[in-house]
């Protein structure tokens, strides 16, 4: 099986720790990285063996890209969905996908009209229900 190819947009704590979860992943390969830090996508690059990228425009043009991970503010979550998509690139954002119900919508309707995928980094493990089950 090919492995699915991605990039990270928004450097911080969590992306280091997404990126050493693909690291350890037999089905993804973490490909390009961008951050307006130019410092910073240098370094995460370096340390994860991946480009960093100039801009998000130039991450989105990679031909061989499958998706995106945003670890990005909440409030930038629509814009980066909406461009990834429009791109032909899933998208995978962390919770909560928006900051309002209307820009959720408008997320979950780019990433149909345009036939990629769309997740949201939320875990249930927890949920009373699924502890019931068990």
């Amino acid at each position: 099986m090919e492995k699915v190819k991605v990039g990270i947009v928004g450097i911080g704590w969590w992306s280091d720790v997404l990126a050493g979860i693909i690291e350890s992943s037999d089905k993804l390969d973490l490909r390009a990285c961008y951050t307006r830090s130019k410092d910073k996508a240098t370094a995460f690059a370096t340390k994860f063996k991946c480009e960093a990228m100039e801009s998000y425009e130039s991450l989105l043009a990679l031909g061989d890209l499958d998706g995106v991970i945003l670890t990005t503010p909440n409030s930038a979550h629509r814009a980066g969905a909406e461009a990834a998509a429009r791109s032909g690139k899933h998208v995978f954002v962390e919770k909560p996908i928006s900051n309002t119900l209307e820009d959720g919508r408008a997320m979950i309707g780019v990433c149909e009209t345009a036939g990629v995928q769309l997740a949201v980094g939320h875990s249930y493990r927890r949920h009373g229900a699924l502890r019931h089950l068990r």
